[in-house]
């Protein structure tokens, strides 16, 4: 994202940008956990990290944790709330 210039980009921005380009969101943006304002069904997976640390070494740390899960569990149209030790998904 910092490529295409979306560093600190508002929601409603990045949200237009990542449906145009059917990607996946991955974010430390708690306000995208809200599903009434950003319903799962309109992405191809947003994932939340809720993390008490949010160095980079952690948030990299997370997202290996994480990287097992993705190849067998289903990430288009679901919300996946990312914390220490658990991993939530809502649809």
């Amino acid at each position: 994202m910092l490529e295409q210039g979306l560093a600190g980009a508002g929601d409603s921005r990045l949200k237009a940008v990542i449906q145009e380009e059917e990607r996946a969101l991955l974010t430390l943006d708690l306000g995208f956990a809200d599903i009434r304002a950003h319903p799962p069904d309109e992405f191809d997976g947003l994932i939340v990290f809720r993390l008490a640390r949010q160095d980079r070494e952690r948030v990299l740390a997370m997202v290996e944790a994480l990287l097992p899960h993705l190849g067998r569990l289903p990430l288009a149209g679901r919300l996946w709330i990312v914390r220490e030790g658990e991993l939530r998904i809502r649809e």
